[in-house]
């Protein structure tokens, strides 16, 4: 039995990183659907010592005197509106966010397609605020994946952007589907949030657990020091 886990993002804050504003955002970093990549085309901030931001000490409220360095370096496939899962492994995941206009256009495609190879890959994060250390932390996050059992999840090249060190690494799943619908939806229209001048559109997808060599792993944290393991799907037996 798991509990329920959502949460709501700003896509704002997601696209345009403001120090001085403690709000909840995320990525989706990678994301494979079959053997069809979505390009992680969107440059964005990632606000922890890995990316060299440089935070104040400032509470909830504070001003910041201290310095951005090398803000917006870290490329993504999605930028989350909202995330949802009941913690239990053999629930469904469901993200909701951005994807620039390329990525529109091949989830466009994607949907009109009978799709055969439904195995996804990707690698997603949740940062929120901790008012206490005064710090970002990842409060949901893929941590470790293991390969489906029977069909082996497509080997592309740059899914993952450039970072090689795996901070979030990918988890596997099944695209979802209600009757003989899959849980894949994009909006042709351009949202009205996000940057000035960078054309963004609404995307959801609902990621299904797969049987695997070994359970999903997926970190959750309450804060930068308090957090757990959940998995997601079954291993073989």
């Amino acid at each position: 039995m798991g509990f329920d886990f959502e949460k709501e993002c700003s896509v704002e804050q997601g696209f345009n990183f403001r120090q001085d504003e403690h709000h909840t955002f995320g990525y989706i970093n990678g994301l494979v659907i079959g053997d069809s990549v979505l390009a992680p085309d969107l440059k964005v901030a990632e606000p922890t010592g890995r990316s060299g931001i440089k935070f104040s000490n400032a509470g909830a409220g504070g001003t910041s005197g201290g310095e951005f360095s090398n803000i917006f370096t870290k490329p993504v496939a999605v930028v989350l509106s909202k995330a949802k899962w009941n913690t239990a492994p053999t629930d469904i995941i469901e993200f909701e966010g951005r994807v620039s206009a390329a990525n529109m256009q091949l989830v466009s495609m994607l949907r009109m397609q009978a799709l055969a190879k439904i195995i996804v890959q990707l690698s997603f994060v949740i940062y929120e605020y901790d008012p206490v250390n005064n710090d970002y932390f990842d409060c949901f996050s893929s941590l470790k994946g293991f390969d489906p059992i029977g069909t082996k999840p497509a080997k592309v090249e740059g899914a993952f952007g450039p970072d090689k060190s795996a901070s979030f690494r990918p988890i596997n799943g099944l695209l979802a589907k209600e009757g003989q619908v899959f849980q894949l939806t994009v909006e042709h229209k351009p949202s009205e949030d996000g940057v000035p001048g960078q054309r963004n559109y609404g995307f959801t997808i609902k990621v299904a657990p797969c049987i695997a060599q070994d359970t999903q792993q997926i970190k959750m944290q309450t804060s930068v020091t308090n957090k757990l393991v959940k998995g997601f799907g079954l291993p073989n037996f």
